[in-house]
């Protein structure tokens, strides 16, 4: 899995882009909750749930059927009273759930996503793997591999999230350069 660090990142950073009327703390607090809660299927392992199994480890919680669900109910709960916010603040929170098993379909390890489930139960990665698999601890992170882990989500996750946000701001900007000019 990527770490909660590369998670919350692309929570944010999507928030940031796509979203930036409806940025607050609460709704950045959701976005990022959104993004780590896919790994509360870890919890399960601790009760003898096999990895393997579709309940545990990257099963069912990192489907596309549980990021529509899941984000769709954080979105409703924080919703605005207009239209155009809430709608914006349903999509984020499904993006940012979704985000997870999409970037954890990137790493290095594990048994793969369970994106499709229910409906097909099978466990993939994107061809492409470069980020490295996140130690599931906090305390993996004060060793090397945590260390590398860090570095290969700065390139892999922060930097592109970084990208992201200033095109996004360029292209505010620029509209709003040009909508000014008309008048």
């Amino acid at each position: 899995m990527a770490s909660a660090f590369g998670h919350i990142a692309a929570a944010l950073s999507t928030g940031l882009s796509f979203f930036p009327k409806t940025m607050r703390w609460r709704t950045g607090f959701m976005a990022a909750f959104c993004s780590i809660a896919p790994d509360l299927d870890v919890i399960p392992l601790f009760m003898g749930v096999p990895y393997a199994s579709i309940y545990g480890h990257r099963g069912w919680t990192h489907s596309i059927v549980f990021a529509l669900v899941f984000g769709s109910l954080m979105g409703i709960a924080i919703s605005r009273k207009t239209p155009e916010l809430r709608n914006a603040l349903l999509f984020w929170m499904i993006l940012a759930t979704l985000s997870h098993p999409l970037l954890d379909m990137l790493t290095n390890g594990g048994l793969g996503v369970a994106l499709f489930c229910p409906f097909d139960n099978s466990r993939l990665f994107f061809p492409l793997r470069p980020i490295l698999v996140s130690p599931l601890g906090i305390g993996g992170f004060q060793s090397k591999w945590g260390l590398n882990v860090l570095k290969s989500e700065f390139f892999w996750i922060d930097l592109p999230c970084l990208v992201m946000i200033g095109m996004a701001l360029l292209v505010r900007k620029t509209w709003v350069i040009s909508n000014f000019s008309k008048n």
